[in-house]
């Protein structure tokens, strides 16, 4: 039988049984046959076939994990030679089995495109033995292997910044980008930003080792992805993400989150206790972060037990032993403010008492922050507590923080904001020039100074400050409108004096500070121009006066504008009645196609916006007054987005307060998405002082415009959440304490959602 079998055998043609065997999948026996082909007849045809065996017996090798073998074969077949592709196909063989300085030899002799993937396999063969596979890389791309082991490393110690910064030196064309990819998702993952880190990770290449690194993490995090997995891998995947985060730590630590999740911090500190000893063996950087994540929750939103038992479970730092940090964030966050004060004190002693906690500087550093701070409590505390102890005032707060640390910006900008509030403009300069000696570039201070400084018409002194803001950024708009702002007050000023000594050489240095002006002044240029024209009016050159008319007259829908504006300076200016109708008449030859309404409307009342922060004269509220008549609720409907958010803030300037109601209230029903028409309401509403009644309404219309402005861009975003925050904190100090009676209508009734401004009470 055997014979017969034997006979049958040699019967079928070799390739037949070559071809059978591939088919099949015995890849050894179809090599072997392969060679024996290839030696009885050594044809092109046959040895190309005897190349494809080999690589297919390689493949199957490296399938089964002996790569080692693998690596073997597929050296053995760089001998037989071979197109490019079959090279670059032996090449990727060879990286991904380890063997990458033999992977590397053949790039020389491949096309440029198919280089890279070479690289590739070759990354990854070499982070998978950590730093001896250095060793296995040409030099060109040791510097970035390099990289991606620094930032793994920093990443291990939590040091989450260092290793963004490697990072960034890997480009998007290297081969190690999938790790870097890895990384910055499992960085975004540590820090609970799951959206990122799908985002990185849904970016990874399936046949890669970095996407089955991340695959059981992502299965946590990406419910279409798990589903998508068979049953078996979903189990799999499960017990490995387990297993990163710790044997016996997954389930406690989420039980542990849920917990903070839900402000039950006791609960979530008794849970700690069982599994923290475990913890800080196996991974004492995750117990730093646990007991990081446990202090801000009880700051935040615990109860006075949780900090002894926080001290208990975790224990206390050596320069803080009575935990009165923890305890005055939590007194403040509660709103027990003479506690918070006292807590305070007593932890500016502990850090005095310790220097050995403190090396260097860092000891007066910290006591400036708490002294700030204890400052920044006195000034809430004014006013509803009178007896509060003197030495506690916040200007002596702040100068103590102050002599403690002078380098430090916050106190300084206290300090001079505290001098603002009271009316001290003398001393708020002095603080203001204290702090530019240390931050000479401080632009918002230079703007304020020279703001302080032009209310005390000390133009020069405020010129100045105003050019270094300018110096500072070129392209601040604050800056280039005060530039401007200052020149034409000068103008004013040299306009304003009525005796007939120098008239021509004040009218003279008048025109440059206008026309400087007009350098700086981005916008519209109306009230500049008529400014010109009635300055060459009293300067006898009616001609030049004319042709600045005709310049402001060419912008579109400015007819009423410039109306309002000539008779505005022609007054102040003292022109004759005769002059002031010559250039009256001209602003009235308008041409006939600028009909534009309510274009015109807007114009005019920027015009009386600008016109109300400027020196008044004869008329000025009259004139306002007509001007505002023009407004209607059909006017604010017929106004473009931008142009009504404009109209809102010129209103609330002139506290023109029906017209401010109509324009928000139209922009709110045109434009919901806008948190600018919410903003407006509440400055509307907050003209007069909020009470229980009021409050409930501005705090939910501050939620809801915080919640517009977080899906606008950040250019955007970040002025809008300032200006939230300002008005958040406006209200929390301003709301009075209530009475019997407002008790006993939030007792009976609630707190309704009350609007003064319809007729009926509460909505």
């Amino acid at each position: 039988m055997g014979q017969k079998l034997k006979q049958h055998k040699e019967s079928v043609p070799l390739a037949d049984r070559i071809a059978k065997a591939r088919r099949e999948g015995r890849t050894q026996q179809a090599l072997e046959l392969a060679r024996q082909l290839y030696k009885h007849d050594p044809t092109a045809e046959h040895l190309d076939l005897l190349r494809q065996a080999t690589f297919e017996r390689g493949r199957q090798l490296q399938d089964q994990g002996n790569r080692k073998d693998a690596a073997t074969v597929f050296a053995n077949a760089v001998d037989m030679g071979g197109s490019a592709e079959f090279q670059s196909r032996l090449a990727g063989g060879l990286a991904a089995c380890g063997a990458a300085p033999q992977a590397l030899k053949l790039l020389a002799q491949l096309p440029a495109d198919e280089r890279g993937k070479i690289l590739v396999h070759a990354a990854d063969c070499a982070l998978r033995q950590g730093a001896a596979g250095r060793a296995l890389l040409s030099a060109e791309l040791q510097p970035e292997f390099d990289l991606v082991l620094r930032a793994f490393a920093h990443a291990e110690k939590g040091d989450d910044d260092d290793a963004r910064a490697a990072l960034q030196g890997i480009s998007l064309q290297s081969p190690f980008l999938e790790w870097k990819l890895l990384l910055r998702g499992l960085l975004a993952w540590y820090a609970g930003d799951d959206a990122r880190a799908l985002e990185n990770w849904q970016r990874l290449d399936p046949v890669r080792p970095a996407w089955r690194s991340a695959a059981p993490l992502r299965a946590g995090i990406d419910a279409a992805f798990r589903q998508a997995q068979p049953a078996h891998a979903q189990q799999a995947l499960r017990q490995i993400a387990d297993r990163i985060g710790g044997i016996g730590l997954a389930r406690p630590l989420q039980a542990v989150q849920d917990l903070i999740a839900k402000e039950q911090i006791s609960q979530a500190l008794r849970q700690i206790d069982g599994v923290l000893a475990a913890m800080r063996k196996d991974h004492p950087d995750l117990a730093r972060r646990l007991e990081h994540c446990l202090f801000w929750a009880i700051a935040d939103k615990g109860q006075p037990d949780d900090v002894p038992r926080f001290g208990r479970v975790f224990g206390t730092p050596p320069d803080d032993p009575n935990l009165d940090r923890l305890n005055a964030l939590a007194a403040q966050q509660r709103g027990y403010l003479h506690d918070a004060q006292i807590y305070w004190q007593n932890y500016a002693r502990q850090v005095a008492d310790h220097p050995d906690a403190w090396p260097g500087e860092q000891a007066k550093r910290a006591r400036a922050i708490i002294w700030e701070q204890l400052g920044t409590l006195s000034l809430n505390r004014q006013g509803a507590y009178p007896d509060q102890d003197p030495s506690l005032e916040p200007e002596k707060c702040f100068r103590r923080s102050l002599e403690l640390a002078p380098q430090r910006l916050d106190p300084h900008l206290a300090m001079m904001t505290l001098h603002l509030e009271r009316g001290a403009k003398a001393e708020a300069i002095q603080a203001g020039e204290q702090l530019l000696r240390h931050f000479p570039d401080h632009a918002i201070t230079l703007l304020g100074l020279g703001g302080l400084h032009c209310e005390r018409h000390e133009f020069d002194r405020a010129q100045n400050y105003f050019a270094r803001a300018l110096q500072v950024n070129p392209l601040d708009a604050r800056a280039r409108m005060q530039m401007c702002w200052i020149h034409q007050a000068q103008a004013l000023e040299l306009m304003a004096r009525t005796t007939k000594v120098d008239l021509q050489a004040r009218l003279d240095q008048a025109r440059e500070h206008y026309q400087t002006a007009l350098q700086y002044h981005d916008q519209s240029k109306t009230l500049l121009r008529c400014q010109l024209a009635v300055l060459e009016t009293k300067a006898g050159q009616p001609e030049r006066a004319l042709a600045w008319i005709g310049e402001t007259l060419a912008t579109p829908h400015q007819p009423m504008a410039v109306a309002l504006a000539l008779q505005a300076e022609g007054s102040r200016a003292k022109l004759s009645s005769a002059q002031l109708q010559t250039l009256l008449a001209a602003a009235a030859a308008a041409p006939d196609g600028d009909r534009h309404v309510t274009a015109q409307i807007l114009a005019l009342i920027e015009v009386v916006r600008v016109l109300h922060h400027y020196p008044t004269y004869r008329n000025q509220k009259t004139d306002a007054k007509k001007a505002l008549s023009l407004l209607s609720a059909g006017v604010m409907k017929e106004l473009a987005e931008t142009d009504l958010a404009r109209m809102c803030q010129w209103l609330e300037e002139l506290q023109a307060v029906k017209p401010w109601q109509w324009a928000y209230r139209a922009g709110q029903a045109r434009f919901p998405k806008n948190p600018l028409f919410l903003l407006a309401e509440i400055a509307h509403r907050s003209v007069k002082a909020p009470s229980w009644r009021t409050g409930r309404r501005l705090r939910g219309l501050l939620e809801r415009a915080r919640n517009l402005a977080a899906k606008l861009p950040r250019e955007t975003r970040d002025p809008i959440l300032e200006r939230i925050a300002v008005h958040e904190e406006r209200l929390k100090h301003s709301e009075r304490p209530r009475g019997m009676l407002d008790q006993f209508f939030q007792m009976a009734f609630g707190e309704p959602d009350w609007d003064e401004d319809d007729q009926g009470g509460a909505r």
